[in-house]
């Protein structure tokens, strides 16, 4: 099985999905942890599956919270939106770490989960911007929506 290019999520160093490693030291939770090399690698493929027309997916924060406080956000996916020149479309989670804390591989009993997709943020918004820049824009629309609608703890 190897992992659909449509499909990539990291998790604090760590590329997850529900496929075997392809690369990188591989361990019981089914998570495969990079090095830079490797991390290299997994973003020139994300740029090149951008630029292919497809979506990819990354967590900014980089890892889990052990409070659900929102953390700050990497600039990773953000420099491949600026260098391929795609849309940023934030999706917010709210509540998965009362279900399934950091380092935590049980369900938690039942617990509200709440997805919310803000609105894209087309690149004529950003094309003035470094990744820097982007990357504290969209964490402060993420902020805000939390603000907003009570989720979660404040960020």
């Amino acid at each position: 099985l190897q992992p659909n290019p449509d499909h990539v999520a990291m998790d604090g160093g760590q590329l997850t999905g529900p496929w075997r490693p392809v690369a990188g030291r591989g361990n019981w939770t089914g998570t495969t942890h990079f090095c830079r090399a490797q991390i290299k690698q997994m973003m020139a493929a994300c740029e090149r599956t951008l630029r292919a027309g497809s979506s990819i997916m990354m967590f900014p924060e980089g890892t889990r919270s052990k409070t659900g406080a929102l953390q700050p956000f990497k600039t990773g996916a953000f420099e491949l939106a600026i260098r391929t020149q795609v849309p940023l479309l934030p999706i917010v989670l709210s509540g998965p770490s009362d279900t399934l804390p950091k380092r935590g591989f049980v369900l938690r009993g039942r617990h509200p989960i709440s997805i919310t997709i803000l609105d894209p943020i087309p690149p004529d918004q950003f094309q003035d911007l470094d990744a820097k820049a982007l990357t504290e824009l969209t964490r402060q629309l993420f902020v805000a929506h939390q603000d907003e609608k009570g989720d979660g703890p404040p960020g």
